[in-house]
């Protein structure tokens, strides 16, 4: 028997590591994306606040028939980044403008990923698990769009995120 014919056998480490690389797989392909939303200046602001547009929050977050209510306090949504890093953001409705938003934790999202209007947050949900969400972003292509929008000054420094 020549030695490409021969059995290979895996060490623990290699078949725990294709374990895992298939349940990464696996992960990445039970994701569907729900929708993207272009951020706005006030979206990455000082009002530290997310609105939701609102054909998108009554087609995908929770809603009053599922026995929660996002009026009032709103409640907390559990999203998990690519890296792992879960986030939890408020949930709420606000009346007054009609609009639903993401508040509490939206902020310390914004400052720890460095994003700035024109970025694009894409929001996800495992296909099996439909409440099970996710959150990842992407720069803006500062090649189409046009200078008064890239902004002026100082450059800001961040890191690229890795799409899944």
């Amino acid at each position: 028997m020549s030695s490409s014919e021969t059995p290979q056998r895996w060490t623990q480490q290699q078949q725990e590591e294709a374990k895992d690389n298939i349940n990464e797989d696996e992960m990445n392909n039970n994701k569907e994306l729900m929708f993207e939303k272009v951020l706005t200046p006030s979206d990455v602001g000082m009002l530290n606040r997310l609105v939701v547009p609102k054909s998108h929050a009554e087609a995908h977050f929770p809603t009053g028939a599922d026995g929660y209510s996002a009026e009032g306090k709103g409640l907390l949504l559990n999203f998990e980044d690519q890296s792992g890093k879960q986030w939890k953001f408020r949930y709420c409705y606000w009346s007054s403008s009609q609009s639903y938003v993401l508040t509490k934790g939206w902020g310390r999202y914004v400052r720890e990923n460095h994003l700035s209007a024109g970025d694009v947050v894409l929001f996800k949900r495992h296909r099996l698990h439909p409440n099970n969400f996710f959150i990842s972003w992407r720069g803006r292509d500062a090649g189409t769009m046009p200078p008064a929008a890239r902004g002026r000054g100082k450059r800001r420094k961040r890191r690229d995120e890795v799409w899944w």
